[in-house]
């Protein structure tokens, strides 16, 4: 994926990581691992109270799933970083006029069953 992203320095691109996040952000570098350097970036689905106005983020490339070039008025407006929470605001009374599902991994109790597991394998090994 490395060479491909030439195309999107200095652009605003959408990354999705393995972990559900949907992040919107300025590519400003990457390497032949893909590990992404990002600015101006806003976690699509954070609430507002989440939401920490990171200006500048490192993401490992074992973390992206898809990256794409996002196309939007944000390339015409000079105030980026406030182009960027008008345009967060708008997509996100879209996302409520149409449920989207919260794609993060997140399992209750998880712990719970991986024991349960455990046990189980655990009581098929002969000794």
């Amino acid at each position: 994926m490395s060479p491909l992203l030439k195309d999107y320095l200095n652009r605003r691109i959408t990354i999705v990581t393995t972990e559900g996040r949907c992040i919107i952000a300025k590519l400003e570098g990457y390497d032949k691992n893909t590990n992404l350097v990002l600015s101006s970036v806003v976690d699509y689905f954070a609430s507002a109270a989440d939401d920490k106005g990171i200006s500048i983020q490192m993401l490992r490339g074992s973390e992206v799933v898809i990256c794409g070039l996002l196309e939007d008025d944000l390339e015409n407006n000079d105030n980026e970083e406030e182009a960027v929470h008008e345009n967060k605001k708008r997509k996100i009374e879209e996302v409520e006029a149409v449920p989207i599902k919260d794609t993060k991994n997140i399992i209750k109790d998880e712990h719970l069953i991986w024991e349960k597991v455990w046990e189980e394998k655990e009581s098929h090994v002969e000794i």
